[in-house]
């Protein structure tokens, strides 16, 4: 028995087995829009990431979203205040992801809704696609303004604490 033992263990010792690093780090990402009207909307989203070595996100994040509308005279109002994102492939499994405004790489498939989040309270709808690039992640923000218009912004990238 302890021949055996003795042998698995040094087996074990000869098997290479590969770890994946994962770093915890605040995420920090901001976005605008501007509307037909001249006024500016501003999105900003801080939270908490796991990520792998390779960028990849793991796990669920904790983010927050803040908003502010910036008027053309420069009055500005906030809209919400770090209220939480959820998790919409979570919170609505059988959605069809590819129905959502993205754009270019933003674009999510029918069946995958991987990385992105919305806020629960909004009327219309604001959602958020957070990718990992190589550079470091990037968002998008689709804002929808009513039932059937919404508005888009460019991608914006993240940057995380300590950067």
């Amino acid at each position: 028995m302890n021949k055996i033992l003795i042998g698995f263990a040094l087996l074990s010792c000869l098997v290479p087995v590969k770890t994946q690093a994962t770093t915890t780090s605040g995420i920090f990402c901001n976005a605008g829009l501007s509307l037909r009207d001249g006024a500016r909307i501003t999105y900003q989203i801080s939270g908490v990431v796991e990520y792998s070595d390779d960028g990849r996100l793991i796990g669920e994040p904790n983010l927050l979203m803040t908003i502010r509308r910036r008027e053309g005279n420069g009055r500005e109002k906030l809209l919400r205040s770090q209220e939480q994102l959820s998790s919409f492939e979570n919170d609505a499994p059988d959605a069809d992801y590819s129905s959502l405004p993205f754009s270019g790489r933003f674009r999510a498939a029918p069946n995958n809704g991987n990385g992105i989040y919305h806020l629960g309270s909004a009327d219309y709808g604001i959602y958020m696609r957070l990718l990992p690039r190589e550079s470091g992640p990037e968002i998008q923000i689709v804002h929808y303004l009513s039932r059937s218009r919404f508005v888009r912004s460019a991608a914006f990238p993240c940057s995380f604490e300590g950067e």
